[in-house]
């Protein structure tokens, strides 16, 4: 049995074994593991990121939550958490971590 895997962050599939998968799944249940997050779109200022939220069409969407985060090279990017966000499809303009 072959899985396949995407990596939506580096666009590319990877085909694994059934062992290979679930060692992987193992092996990230028991270790902590570091995510780089990379804004899908960077604003100059804290004040434009949160301008370019209200701005959406998501700035009415009732439960959504979001904060803004700071890339290495010190632009402004906001970033929806949870479930709801996914389902609103805020992923398309925003980066979610669900």
């Amino acid at each position: 049995m072959k899985i396949v895997v995407y990596n939506s962050c580096e666009p590319h599939y990877n085909v694994l074994t059934l062992e290979q998968f679930c060692s992987g799944m193992l092996r990230d249940t028991i270790m902590a593991k570091l995510l780089n997050l990379q804004g899908v779109k960077t604003y100059a200022t804290r004040k434009n990121a949160v301008k370019a939220v209200e701005e959406s069409s998501w700035a009415n969407v009732n439960g959504l939550e979001y904060f803004i985060m700071t890339g290495e090279d010190g632009r402004f990017f906001p970033v929806f958490v949870g479930e709801r966000a996914v389902q609103a499809m805020v992923h398309f303009r925003f980066n979610v971590v669900a």
